[in-house]
């Protein structure tokens, strides 16, 4: 990647972890397409800041000549122990339901617009 590519996505937004670079989509966003395809990313920043996503783009391997120090890691997320040795995929965990999730989730499945769902399964997420 260009010399011009790196100047610009190592803005004040960017996210480094690992020497990767990324960015965090418009959770709002109305689009179809969401980073790593909806999959949530808890990243703690070295500032203090923590921030929980559900759009995280990746940018790509910064190279040598480019690289700036990491300015955030991610945070493991917890799951039921008996999820946890196939969840977990390197730096990355797939999406797991939140308070709002589970409500969301049992009342749909009350009003029968989805397939009956135990809270201690893998989540249902479309």
């Amino acid at each position: 990647m260009s010399k011009k590519f790196w100047k610009e996505t190592l803005d004040e937004t960017a996210v480094i972890i690992n020497g990767r670079c990324y960015h965090i989509g418009d959770e709002d966003s109305k689009s179809y397409f969401r980073g790593f395809g909806g999959a949530l990313f808890i990243i703690e920043f070295f500032d203090g800041r923590v921030v929980r996503t559900t759009n995280l783009w990746e940018n790509g391997v910064i190279p040598p000549r480019y690289r700036v120090p990491d300015n955030a890691r991610f945070r493991k997320l917890e799951y039921p122990s008996r999820y946890q040795d196939i969840r977990d995929i390197g730096d990355r965990w797939e999406p797991q339901p939140d308070k709002e999730d589970e409500e969301r989730i049992s009342r749909e499945c009350e009003e029968g617009k989805r397939p009956y769902w135990m809270k201690d399964e893998p989540v249902p997420f479309e």
